[in-house]
């Protein structure tokens, strides 16, 4: 049920918005390093993200590249194409979503810093987000801005790996590694980019 092997200094974690050439920004990034990619669009019709979908997966699985597909929430359309989802506070959980996609797909769930919600599905996740970690634009229903302070204090007590999201690119990128995070998730910093290599430390 792991996601990716266990590394030494954080991954990068695409999500995936809307984006006028998405499908070459995407891979271009995959092709450069980019460990997990949600691939997030609210708007979209099922039709049309199982299209992104087959896509981005016919890619990795031809370049051989190790990176994990995940959908944002569409629980039934991930079990379509047997690959795991990211959950909100919002969407089903995880639980609900282990019964539908099965024991191996990978599970990811989004608690903000909240710490005492980790024991409720723990045995249903691979890992929480947690976030958002700076000010963002790209989700405007997000939760209080957390800092690195406490970051790192959820880093510390969470007994499942945590990815840090929200506001996140490469001016402060630098103080997220410090937290410690199993994972750095970006949207718009990267879905922009030219170059990976900022992002990584």
């Amino acid at each position: 049920m792991s996601i990716i092997k266990e590394v030494g200094k954080p991954i990068v974690y695409l999500v995936t918005h809307p984006h006028p050439k998405w499908f070459e920004q995407v891979t271009f990034l995959i092709s450069e390093g980019v460990s997990i990619v949600q691939i997030r669009d609210k708007s979209a019709s099922d039709d049309s993200l199982s299209q992104d979908v087959e896509a981005v997966l016919d890619f990795v699985e031809r370049g051989g590249f190790e990176c994990t597909v995940l959908l944002n929430d569409r629980v039934e359309l991930a079990r379509k194409f047997n690959i795991g989802v990211h959950l909100g506070q919002s969407d089903m959980l995880p639980s609900a979503a282990r019964k539908i996609l099965g024991v191996d797909a990978p599970i990811g769930w989004t608690i903000h810093d909240r710490i005492d919600l980790i024991a409720t599905q723990k045995e249903h996740i691979q890992y929480v987000g947690v976030g958002p970690v700076f000010p963002t634009q790209t989700k405007l229903d997000t939760q209080s801005v957390l800092g690195i302070s406490r970051l790192k204090e959820v880093c510390r007590l969470s007994s499942v790996p945590v990815v840090a999201i929200g506001g996140i690119d490469k001016e402060n990128i630098k103080s997220v590694y410090s937290a410690q995070p199993w994972g750095i998730a970006m949207s718009s910093a990267l879905m922009q980019t030219k170059q990976l290599k900022p992002f990584f430390q």
